[in-house]
């Protein structure tokens, strides 16, 4: 009995497993993704505040600004999105752009890219389970 019970258990885990090594297979989608986002410089020194709430970088950090390029590519490097920062709101100290790159297509892995400071890759899954939102910083 107990032998039945561990093969009927060990039979349901097999089953659920997709066989990959642990790593779920994306749900297929058809409606056009909207990833969101924020960038955060958070260096202190780097930031210049104009005083109405608004900032920018500045120094080495200077190309992160309003307008600022944001590119989202796929798994094979190719350009599936872009868009751009919004305006610089200060918090005290660190200076945060929004974003957002609509009508993205489904792909395994986003990489997502502002101005020249790197890409950072997100997989498809980890996007639906932060509901399409990411966080970006540097400083």
């Amino acid at each position: 009995m107990i032998r039945k019970l561990l093969l009927l258990v060990l039979l349901g885990l097999a089953a659920c497993s997709n066989g990959d090594g642990g790593e779920s297979t994306p749900t297929t989608t058809t409606a056009p993704l909207n990833l969101s986002g924020t960038m955060t410089l958070t260096d202190s020194e780097g930031v210049t505040d104009d005083g109405a709430g608004g900032c920018e970088g500045t120094g080495g950090y200077d190309d992160l600004q309003a307008g600022a390029s944001v590119v989202v590519s796929d798994e094979a490097n190719k350009v599936i999105g872009t868009s751009n920062l919004g305006d610089g709101s200060y918090s005290g100290t660190d200076c945060i752009f929004r974003f957002v790159v609509s009508n993205l297509p489904q792909a395994k892995f986003y990489k997502v890219e502002v101005s020249h400071r790197g890409q950072v890759t997100y997989p498809y899954n980890d996007l639906v389970a932060n509901r399409w939102s990411v966080e970006l910083s540097i400083g």
